[in-house]
């Protein structure tokens, strides 16, 4: 599967299929300074999907180094991120944490090839991944491929309003909801704030999005440590 391994420069660089494959802890220093700001802007359309992501991707690096136990790979076609693929390997879990590749190189074996060298990484052929429901039938045959399956489903696990399936393994409990209970004297400001609406799906537009802004605040949600991988 692997066509070239070769040094560029101090850097292991995988070829494959005329595409470059880096692991950003092998990067030189100057480089991480670089790439680490790239992957963001690469990836950074996942915080829209899952709340407190650009802290936790922060949290992956004291400075420019990665923490321990984590790696990021990523592919690079003309010097611009196309695929990435987050890490994390502890004694409590290895695990896929982020796997993406830009739509215009998708069917190109991109996700595959990624996957091939995380599972090298973690040394495990069956890591945990999880991932939103809404985004399944994106990676279905190449799941089912490896033999992932899901083994756990959890709705509002990680965002109100969104399913969690985690392939491989068991999500562990929590809520986004540090208590079950949501003030109700707020609850009936929103419903008759709504009321100004002439139109039934504008004033529910509006019922949800406070809703969803009340449970999203720091009042509500877990610890910040605990909101994400």
């Amino acid at each position: 599967m692997i066509k070239w391994e070769l040094k560029k420069g101090d850097i292991i660089m995988r070829v494959i299929d005329g595409k470059e494959y880096f692991y950003y802890s092998q990067l030189m220093s100057f480089e991480k300074i670089s790439y680490k700001r790239k992957i963001y802007y690469f990836i950074k359309v996942l915080s829209k999907e899952y709340p407190n992501f650009n802290e936790w991707y922060n949290r992956l690096f004291e400075k420019f180094e990665l923490i321990e136990g984590r790696e990021i790979i990523f592919c690079l076609y003309n010097e611009k991120v196309i695929g990435i693929s987050i890490l994390k390997k502890t004694e409590e879990e290895d695990k896929i944490c982020t796997l993406r590749v830009n739509k215009n190189f998708q069917r190109m074996s991109i996700g595959k090839n990624l996957i091939e060298l995380s599972l090298e990484w973690l040394e495990n052929d069956k890591p945990l991944v999880t991932l939103q429901k809404s985004r399944y039938l994106q990676f279905k045959k190449l799941f089912e491929y490896y033999g992932f399956k899901i083994e756990d489903e959890k709705f509002g696990y990680y965002k109100l309003f969104s399913t969690e399936l985690s392939f491989n393994g068991l999500l562990e409990e929590r809520s986004i909801l540090k208590n079950n209970k949501i003030e109700i004297s707020y609850i009936e400001d929103i419903i008759l704030k709504s009321m100004q609406y002439e139109n039934f799906l504008e004033a529910f537009d509006y019922y949800i999005n406070k809703l969803y802004e009340y449970i999203q605040s720091s009042k509500y949600l877990l610890k910040e440590e605990k909101i994400f991988y």
